[in-house]
């Protein structure tokens, strides 16, 4: 549910979001700081990183008080989650997480930016099926080494979880922002397992910071 609050103009309104649109499980690899989508990201994170990385909430000043968002850091993390509140330049720590560590956070005060957030430890995740894997991946370190004139990232059925036919879906990285794009010169493939597999040259070096969507 959502409303809709006009500020004196016809046409000139915020939208609140009075929870998460979506309400299902994401498993999520951060390469780098991630900024919560009130709208689209569905209602539990399950986070995972090699280093710690921030998890910003929303701007609570397009939210209603009362929405929420379970937060955790996976079994198989060697980083920790930094979930921080929201702010242009300096987000602020709200709680750390560790591998296993789970919240849900809910806010209590949306006059500010930053807003007023209470944060409760919760059951971490056991034998659930996400609905949709994350793979967040930089233009650099997270490419390998080239391989044949190509470099290639490789995301197997085993850690998408998806089984054997997932929807792949890749998206680049562009002013902060996510847009979707088919590798330039390369390919996106997936094999009779399950297993998908993109590439892009080596020369000219089309490698590119983004994330892949796997449901």
């Amino acid at each position: 549910m959502y409303e809709i609050t006009f500020n004196g103009e016809a046409g000139v309104g915020t939208q609140l979001y009075s929870r998460s649109i979506q309400t299902g499980f994401t498993i999520e690899v951060l390469a780098a700081s991630r900024t919560i989508d009130a709208k689209n990201d569905f209602q539990r994170l399950y986070l995972s990183c090699a280093t710690n990385q921030d998890a910003i909430l929303p701007d609570a000043q397009t939210l209603e008080n009362g929405w929420s968002k379970e937060i955790e850091c996976a079994l198989d993390s060697t980083g920790g989650v930094l979930v921080k509140t929201y702010d242009l330049t300096t987000p602020a720590l709200l709680k750390t997480l560790a591998p296993e560590a789970a919240i849900k956070v809910t806010l209590l005060d949306n006059s500010t930016a930053a807003g007023v957030w209470t944060v409760d430890y919760i059951q971490k995740t056991t034998n659930v099926i996400a609905e949709r894997f994350i793979y967040g991946f930089n233009a650099t370190t997270n490419w390998g080494t080239a391989s044949n004139g190509y470099y290639t990232i490789e995301v197997t059925a085993v850690t998408h979880g998806m089984g054997s036919n997932p929807n792949p879906k890749l998206q680049k990285t562009v002013n902060a922002k996510y847009r979707d794009t088919f590798p330039d010169g390369g390919g996106c493939e997936t094999d009779a397992s399950g297993n998908i597999t993109f590439k892009v040259p080596e020369s000219p070096d089309l490698r590119f910071a983004g994330r892949l969507i796997v449901q």
